[in-house]
């Protein structure tokens, strides 16, 4: 079945994951210009490695990861942001479970808001970034 599909497009695919909504949702909502992009493609790539994300769509995936960072960095904004997304068609309730499940994932990885920001605030200071240095933490079906 899926050799047919694919020999009808002539083979011309794209894969769509989170990232590629990146740049869309950063043009098109103006106040994640302030969010850490690095804290949202960690995200992201710690979601793909978790099989409670496959149910999400990869929109979803990409907004939770800018609504988790928000939280992360106690940006002021929140609310303006999700109600952002939902504007551009997003289903509520799909980012609500999916938000609540990146920042559990995210916080029982990284540890405690204050301490993220803690850490973050010390490399920005040591001029490095924020590294992409964390453990891959892979489930099992």
């Amino acid at each position: 079945m899926e050799a047919t599909i694919v020999e009808a497009l002539n083979w011309e695919m794209r894969d769509f994951t989170a990232f590629i909504f990146q740049p869309y949702f950063v043009e098109n909502i103006p106040l994640l210009n302030s969010i850490n992009l690095n804290m949202v493609n960690q995200i992201i790539v710690q979601g793909e490695g978790d099989i409670t994300f496959t149910k999400f769509r990869p929109s979803i995936i990409a907004a939770s990861a800018f609504l988790t960072a928000c939280k992360i960095q106690k940006f002021d904004n929140y609310q303006e942001c999700k109600d952002s997304f939902i504007n551009c068609g997003l289903n509520e309730e799909m980012l609500q479970d999916c938000t609540e499940k990146t920042y559990t994932m995210w916080t029982s990885l990284m540890g405690s808001t204050d301490e993220i920001l803690l850490n973050e605030a010390v490399e920005k200071d040591a001029n490095i970034g924020w590294p992409l240095n964390f453990p891959l933490r892979w489930t099992e079906m």
